[in-house]
């Protein structure tokens, strides 16, 4: 594995921090709040090569917290991977 390659798979997990994410180019504002805490240059660059396919999370129910488990999929814009 090269460092290219390290990068984008270190960008990948700390973007999967972002809560609220919807399909489409993830909004640098959502890149860069408290649960992500990307720098802005770094929510830039990530947005130019990535779409958000999708995410969960898991719900509350009842007032109790959900179990924590949270996924996103993302799309690589040029490769399709």
């Amino acid at each position: 594995m090269n460092i290219e390659a390290l990068y984008s798979q270190a960008a990948l997990a700390q973007a999967a921090y972002a809560e609220d994410l919807f399909f489409g180019h993830p909004e640098g504002n959502k890149l860069t709040a408290d649960a992500c805490k990307m720098t802005q240059a770094q929510a830039e660059a990530f947005a130019k090569e990535w779409l958000v396919i999708d995410q969960y999370t898991a719900p509350s129910f009842l007032g109790m917290t959900g179990s924590g488990f949270s996924a996103t999929v993302f799309q690589n814009i040029k490769t399709k991977e």
